[in-house]
């Protein structure tokens, strides 16, 4: 078996990245969607993957089906950010993107600071479950999260809103409030890593994800469900009051 230690002493690579469209890791499961990225990239100019890149294909597919991310270290991703212009496919996201989100919570007196800070608050609907939604223009804002060594963030706001929108009512207790932050890519191009139709082919559904390296994003807007139309309860009455007071 294959050690970390050892596999991170000399990556061993073919001509290309990930290119065996029957590694066991990924193809077991979800053929067709592996298959088709693979045909998409390499246009069937496959090779076999070697030891190392079933170990690191095999460290991202756990993650992405568990969250655990044990097996993904700050060397490993130093490692990938050190290919990653030499396998863009695989590991950087389309040149196309240009925003990325982040469904998270962040503590309410935090929040609280930036809504005083702002001056551009505009209402706007998504048409979904986060109709009621106000979004903090321009906050530009360095924002720590609590996810350690890489965030995780969508290239699909929709898809970004989901976690958000699923938290309203279980994270008033511990004093934080549900946010979807935006961050433009050219902001963290040096350090996000990548493509999410690769990541989507490894698990076989589509989550849009792709990684910024590190513990903390340069925010440039922020999204809120407004808490004047819902009762959440007293935890928000003094987010409610500054909101009002900056004429929301």
């Amino acid at each position: 078996m294959i050690k970390l230690a050892d596999l991170l002493k000399e990556f061993e690579y073919g001509k290309q990245l990930f290119a065996d469209p029957d590694d066991p890791i990924v193809s077991r499961g979800n053929s067709t969607e592996w298959s088709a990225f693979m045909r998409k990239v390499y246009s069937n100019n496959y090779e076999s993957n070697t030891d190392d890149e079933t170990y690191l294909l095999n460290a991202i597919k756990t993650y992405l089906n568990s969250s655990d991310k044990k097996d993904i270290t700050p060397d490993m991703l130093k490692e990938l950010l050190s290919i990653r212009n030499k396998f863009p496919n695989i590991l950087m996201p389309p040149s196309y993107i240009t925003t990325l989100y982040r469904g998270m919570t962040m503590d309410i007196n935090s929040l609280i600071k930036i809504v005083q800070d702002t001056a551009d608050i505009k209402k706007g609907g998504t048409g979904g479950p986060n109709d009621n939604q106000l979004v903090l223009k321009d906050v530009s804002r360095t924002i720590t999260s609590r996810s350690k060594d890489f965030i995780s963030m969508s290239t699909d706001r929709r898809i970004a809103e989901r976690f958000p929108a699923g938290n309203i009512n279980s994270t008033f207790a511990d004093g934080r409030y549900p946010v979807l932050a935006v961050v433009d890519i050219q902001d963290v191009k040096d350090r996000v890593l990548m493509n999410p139709e690769f990541l989507d082919a490894i698990i076989g559904f589509r989550e849009s994800e792709c990684w910024i390296v590190g513990s903390d994003i340069p925010v440039s807007d922020l999204m809120i469900i407004n808490p004047i139309y819902h009762s959440f309860g007293p935890e928000v009455d003094d987010l409610i009051k500054v909101l009002k007071s900056k004429g929301v």
